[in-house]
């Protein structure tokens, strides 16, 4: 019986690694109307600059936009224009382990015209001199309709993970 239950711990553990990504968000279905949660796993990115990111505990910034149709940067937040300068209301917060995160609500923070539906976020993390950064990353929001959401895992990945 130990042995079953030590072997389904680790199919679930090898399976929660294969579902990593480097965002996510409190919410299955983030809403452009509600506040809502943005967590970075930094060690996720694929980006070769992410490195100057790696083991800071202060000074990462969130650069981001908000899209209602094909460019997810077509709002962005005012003030949000010097790259390398600091973006205050984009400071995130240190969760520790190179994870970050940040609470907004998208139509407040990004000021999109009410009857805009805000189908996406683009969303990158920096340091305040803008010299170390993520890749870009497009977030999908939701409106208030009956959605479901078919997630798979990277099947290179949790076969690596099963070898091992």
């Amino acid at each position: 019986m130990k042995r079953i239950l030590l072997q389904c711990t680790l199919l679930l553990f090898v399976l929660q690694q294969s579902f990593s990504q480097v965002i996510t968000t409190d919410s299955f279905f983030p809403n452009g109307d509600k506040e809502i949660t943005l967590i970075f796993d930094l060690k996720q990115a694929k980006d070769v600059r992410v490195a100057g990111l790696l083991g800071k505990t202060s000074d990462v910034f969130l650069w981001s936009g908000a899209g209602t149709a094909d460019n997810a940067f077509e709002f962005q937040p005012t003030g949000q224009t010097n790259f390398g300068v600091p973006f205050e209301m984009g400071r995130m917060t240190s969760l520790g382990n190179d994870r970050w995160s940040i609470k907004l609500k998208p139509r407040d923070y990004y000021k999109v015209p009410v009857g805009r539906t805000i189908k996406k976020l683009g969303l990158l993390l920096k340091s305040g001199d803008g010299k170390a950064q993520t890749e870009d990353f497009i977030l999908d929001l939701y409106d208030d309709k009956l959605y479901y959401k078919l997630i798979e895992p990277d099947l290179n990945t949790f076969l690596k993970k099963i070898s091992h």
